[in-house]
């Protein structure tokens, strides 16, 4: 009725083709990992069919056990690619064990009984069936597929079991009682390969729409994933909204209470530099001590005030933070001196000047008071009999002003957050400060792109420097950088007021 080999040479090509369209599906859908399995369990059939059109009549045994257990491996293949595909249980060791006791059960009755195919189609009706019923218990378990989808393919494993059963049973009936020759497979046989050829294409139908599902529901899961990311950002941009304009109400207010404060100190400080200035003219020759400390004091008030007034009641509109001029280094320095003589601390500081003279362009209030600071600091955190070295050089680029102590130094673990707003090393509590000092210094280094940087200080071999060496060790060495605009500024500097 049918040509077997030409129903077997199409099934043999609907499977390959399948197998290599379930591969470039698998090369772009890589997260599909079960699609390689389904290929191949399909390219197994394939080369057990292109065996089958090989064999010779009638055909050698071993041709006919490899053919059929290439077949039926290729279909247990099938059955587990479909349990990964939908995250099923998969069994592999039961079926192995299912696979090798219909290898040893068809090798044994082709061995034995070549002629006889009653125990071939039973073992083959059997693992058919079983395999097919582990696919359809797949798919009753899953959740994943529609409802229909799943039916529908059910209904086609268990229509092949049926055809599958009723055909080869039919071929029993016929060839009962035959002799050698009924073991070989003729046209009347088509109508199983046929079968099979229609299961395979129903079944790579279902599969396709299994695959397209899955899609969807993955790109609904993204999109789902997308919206509730969209909506998360929304949230923390209105978080961030509101906290912004907390910050702005919170900072607007902190203007307005410094510059409040400003104005507060401004007037005592106007108080104290008329009281001066009325001191000085109300004593009659006053001696040269006492004009000197008069001065002391109305320069340190004025410098205050100078700083209230740029930084705290002065609108940025009003005019620049910066006052820039030329500011002799040594004279700043001097300053320095002068100002630490007034509080009976000059004894311990020891200033050594630029040889020379050395002009630097920038603001001579701000600078004045970071020198303050950290010689302030070096005394505060040094031992009383200890003697305080502020030093200046000059490099291509940049003039340095180094305050070395011999104090209690700066811990290692420290280091890193000192010189943050209202921090105090753990070794400083003993001594009165607010820590802001070095932070202030800091700021008013950064209208001038300068920075500062603290480290240890060298101690020369066989030196035992008083200050306790497990907080850091013996003093700190506090480096103050101002950058020049050009290479040479520095040097040209100098030789520009040197020259005679």
């Amino acid at each position: 009725m049918f040509d077997l080999k030409t129903i077997v040479a199409v099934l043999f090509f609907n499977a390959l083709m399948q197998s290599v369209v379930w591969t470039l599906m698998w090369l772009s859908l890589r997260r599909f990992a079960a699609l390689k399995f389904v290929a191949g369990g399909l390219l197994l059939v394939a080369i057990g069919l292109f065996l089958f059109m090989q064999r010779e009549t009638p055909p050698e045994p071993w041709r006919v056990i490899l053919d059929n257990l290439l077949i039926k491996a290729g279909l247990l293949m099938l059955a587990d690619a479909l349990a990964r595909f939908l995250g099923q249980p998969r069994y592999p060791r039961l079926a192995v064990a299912w696979f090798g006791l219909h290898a040893a059960i068809w090798s044994t009755a082709v061995i034995l009984t070549p002629s006889d195919l009653g125990p071939r189609v039973l073992s083959a009706v059997i693992y058919t069936s079983v395999v097919m019923l582990f696919m359809c218990a797949t798919l009753m378990r899953d959740r994943s597929q529609p409802r229909a989808l799943r039916w529908i393919t059910i209904g086609i494993l268990v229509e092949y079991i049926v055809a599958i059963s009723g055909v080869y049973l039919m071929g029993v009936t016929l060839r009962s009682g035959g002799t050698a020759e009924t073991a070989v497979l003729t046209n009347g046989d088509g109508w199983f390969f046929l079968q099979a050829n229609l299961f395979l294409m129903a079944y790579f139908g279902c599969m396709l729409f299994m695959v397209s599902n899955r899609l969807a529901v993955d790109l609904r899961m993204q999109n789902h994933a997308l919206a509730q990311e969209v909506q998360r950002r929304r949230e923390l941009e209105a978080e961030l909204s509101a906290s912004l304009e907390a910050e702005m109400a919170l900072r607007k207010d902190q203007e307005q209470f410094i510059r409040m404060v400003g104005h507060e100190f401004r007037t005592p400080l106007a108080i104290i530099k008329r009281a001066t200035e009325m001191t000085g003219l109300m004593l009659p020759n006053p001696p040269a001590g006492v004009t000197e400390r008069l001065g002391w004091i109305d320069d340190a008030v004025s410098r205050l005030i100078t700083l209230i007034d740029r930084f705290l009641v002065i609108d940025s509109r009003d005019g620049g933070v910066l006052q820039i001029e030329d500011i002799d280094v040594n004279a700043m320095l001097e300053d320095v001196d002068r100002h630490f003589e007034a509080l009976g601390m000059a004894p311990r500081l020891r200033v050594e000047p630029y040889p020379g003279t050395l002009i630097y362009r920038g603001d001579p209030d701000m600078l004045l008071t970071v020198m303050i600071n950290l010689v302030d600091n070096a005394l505060k955190y040094s031992p009383p009999d200890s003697v305080v070295d502020v030093r200046v050089s000059s490099i291509d680029s940049a003039i340095l002003l180094m305050v070395t102590d011999a104090g209690i130094g700066i811990p290692e673990e420290e280091k890193g957050r000192i010189g943050s707003r209202f921090y105090r090393a753990s070794n400083t509590r003993a001594a009165t400060g607010t820590g802001l000092g070095l932070y202030n210094s800091r700021r008013l280094l950064a209208y001038h792109n300068g920075t500062l940087t603290l480290a240890r200080r060298q101690v020369a071999s066989g030196g035992d420097p008083k200050g306790d060496r497990r907080n850091g060790g013996a003093g700190t060495v506090a480096t103050v950088r101002l950058p020049l605009p050009g290479p040479n500024a520095a040097m040209d500097s100098a030789r520009k007021v040197d020259a005679p």
